[in-house]
């Protein structure tokens, strides 16, 4: 087993036990269209619109009982065309990693382009750990605020807050920090989760970070 996919399979579980930073809904259909799958602490997400469903995310690699999970919700996962990945992580990605059961075999792959620096291992998750996640050839990079059609339904790729932390504006980078220290004072562990991604390389870095991780301990 890699690295990766043992602390996410053994040692995740047991260091995130009562800090309640991650609240993942319950596995079920939530409202008309929309349902998700509950893996342990995080979710797959289905938006289905006249009679085709797309998903976001692949959840964790070989999750037992999968087909169960599907049933409640009753979708089906080799209907699927496509899939929107927020990220490569292993509890993201896993579901569709090449060295396990790919559980959307006939769903087209859309992912952040960045993403593809962690499978060719440019760079490492909190600048440590190489990325152990690796998917078919032939996904497409999202860059931006991309706007997506598929099967009828309209998908917008949004930037995150944290990707504007080197911004040129120095207002747009104070304005992050200070957005991030407020979102710590109720949630400071995935605040202090956030940042020890970040690699401290550039001042217009450091000075977002010296502000969001203000309240964080």
């Amino acid at each position: 087993m890699k690295l990766l996919y043992f602390f996410d399979d053994k040692l995740k579980p047991i260091t995130m036990r009562g800090k309640y930073y991650c609240k993942p809904e319950e596995t079920g259909i939530l409202a008309e269209g929309v349902s998700c799958i509950r893996e342990y602490d995080v979710n797959m997400w289905f938006y289905t619109k006249n009679g085709k469903t797309i998903a976001v995310d692949s959840g964790h690699l070989n999750f037992k009982n999968i087909g169960d999970e599907f049933q409640k919700i009753n979708i089906r996962p080799e209907n699927i065309n496509h899939l929107f990945l927020t990220h490569l992580d292993t509890d993201h990605g896993g579901g569709i990693d090449k060295s396990g059961h790919n559980i959307f075999p006939n769903a087209h792959v859309y992912m952040g382009e960045d993403e593809k620096k962690y499978m060719t291992k440019e760079i490492r998750r909190k600048g440590i750990f190489y990325n152990c996640v690796e998917i078919a050839d032939g996904w497409t990079p999202i860059s931006g605020n991309m706007i997506f059609d598929v099967d009828g339904v309209r998908v917008e790729a949004i930037r995150q807050i944290v990707a504007l932390k080197e911004d040129t504006s120095e207002y747009v980078r104070k304005s992050v920090g200070n957005a991030l220290r407020d979102i710590s004072k109720k949630f400071p562990e995935l605040i202090k989760a956030e940042l020890s991604n970040w690699k401290l390389e550039s001042k217009e870095i450091n000075q977002v970070y010296k502000l969001a991780s203000k309240l964080v301990r």
